[in-house]
């Protein structure tokens, strides 16, 4: 029997630019955070970091640090050589993968 898994969402500040546009501030350190601290508590054996954000790389090293292995999923496009070089495991995504679940029309 498998054990449930528990998966939370998180939401940063939402900010609004000058043009409109909107972006979070604090995703990266609430993630690293919660990475290492789940690591500390034996919460997981192998963290799947979904970014390619380099801030996280210092909360890479000390997850790593206690023994957690941390695999980095990112673009085949635009990857993080900083994750790709810290990460124990690395998954790169092509278009192929993902194209499948992308709605077939933009909505207006």
């Amino acid at each position: 029997m498998r054990d449930k898994q528990q998966i939370d969402l998180f939401f940063g500040n939402i900010i609004q630019n000058s043009d409109g546009t909107f972006h979070e501030k604090g995703v990266d350190l609430k993630i690293g955070l919660d990475m290492l601290t789940m690591a500390q508590s034996n919460q997981y054996d192998i963290a799947y970091l979904i970014s390619s954000d380099n801030d996280l790389l210092p909360a890479v090293e000390q997850c790593i640090a206690t023994g957690k292995e941390i695999c980095y999923v990112g673009s085949s496009l635009k990857p993080s050589f900083g994750l790709l070089k810290k990460c124990s495991k690395r998954i790169l995504l092509q278009k192929k993968d993902v194209e499948q679940y992308m709605p077939l029309q933009l909505p207006l």
